[in-house]
């Protein structure tokens, strides 16, 4: 009797393990916008993300895409791409100016100023729709590509 019931709760924690793996692997790949968040003009639910960004060379300003804020690895948030390393980014007089340039892809921001900033090797310089409600780069700097989690699927 004693065999048996060893045998049977081995094979239910192995299922529970098993089904908790698949329930993490499922949510991977996703990113939830919460209705409270309106830093995004795309409105909130789950949306799915492509993890196959290999580094800062495979994103493109304008894409979407969800990072970890730095310091908070709990806190995901989705934002813009805006500039990526090297270059130079600067919000002033409610134009976004990447390398002296005013971007298209990025609406007039009049209530914000940011000085012209460098961007690092391996980080990214994001903007959420509504910086002033987000913690983008305009709250925290350029973010590490490291805390990236992947390009958003609308």
């Amino acid at each position: 009797m004693n065999d048996l019931i060893r045998t049977v709760l081995a094979y239910a924690v192995v299922m529970a393990i098993i089904i908790g793996c698949a329930k993490f692997y499922k949510t991977q790949n996703k990113v939830k916008i919460d209705p409270s968040d309106s830093s995004m003009d795309i409105g909130y639910g789950n949306f799915s993300l492509d993890t196959s960004i290999l580094g800062v060379s495979d994103l493109n300003a304008g894409e979407l895409v969800a990072f970890y804020v730095p310091g908070k690895p709990e806190s995901c948030r989705v934002a813009r791409v805006v500039a990526l390393e090297g270059q130079h980014v600067e919000v002033t007089q409610g134009a976004v100016k990447v390398n002296g340039k005013p971007s298209v892809k990025f609406p007039a921001m009049k209530a914000f100023n940011v000085p012209e900033v460098r961007i690092p090797r391996g980080c990214v310089y994001l903007l959420a729709d509504k910086p002033a409600e987000t913690e983008d780069s305009f709250k925290v700097g350029p973010v590490p590509f490291s805390s990236l989690k992947g390009r958003v699927k609308q």
